[in-house]
């Protein structure tokens, strides 16, 4: 899902059939994978922001509103986008719109909303151990599709999580500073 209307529409009819303490909002690639970034760069640059931009506002708002209208809310995390590596254009859109929500949440102060990012971003050889071998026919250089991705996917997620919420670190390892 994006921050559009389903997205909008989705969020609340999940949230009405149980009560949730924590809710976890993803920022996909498709409203940035979904502009014609071959126009002109300096033509379209700012309209492109512009689009990207309230695409992040959205969901941000979204999670305000679902703190306000759903008491049994704790807390809210905004998982950024994940890297991009398509496009040069896309990846600093990406980036862009990532940068919007980290300062939507400096502006609104709001302790019970997180904004954060797996650790996704690699190079050389682990990047294709993540995303896959850019030569392979189902490289698109977004999706992982590398021999690694659902282990690195999980982990990434995993720690981010921890990160959010030390609690959830398991008690030896938490002592030990290991993890």
């Amino acid at each position: 899902f994006y921050p559009g209307k389903n997205f909008l529409k989705v969020v609340p009819e999940e949230l009405q059939k149980e009560e949730y303490g924590v809710l976890v909002l993803s920022c996909g690639p498709n409203e940035i994978s979904n502009l014609n970034t071959t126009l002109n760069y300096r033509e379209n640059i700012e309209e492109w922001r512009k689009k990207v931009g309230q695409s992040s506002v959205k969901m941000f708002k979204l999670a305000e509103w679902c703190l306000q209208r759903y008491p049994t809310l704790r807390s809210v995390v905004i998982v950024k986008r994940p890297p991009r590596y398509d496009d040069r254009i896309k990846a600093h859109l990406s980036e862009y719109a990532n940068g919007v929500l980290d300062e939507m949440l400096k502006e609104s102060g709001n302790k019970n909303i997180a904004v954060s990012r797996q650790k996704l971003s690699c190079d050389g050889y682990l990047r294709i151990q993540r995303f896959g071998n850019p030569s392979d026919y189902n490289y698109d250089g977004i999706h992982m599709r590398g021999k690694l991705s659902v282990q690195h996917m999980t982990m990434t997620f995993i720690n981010m999580m921890v990160d959010n919420f030390p609690h959830l670190k398991p008690s030896n390892l938490r002592e030990s500073g290991n993890f």
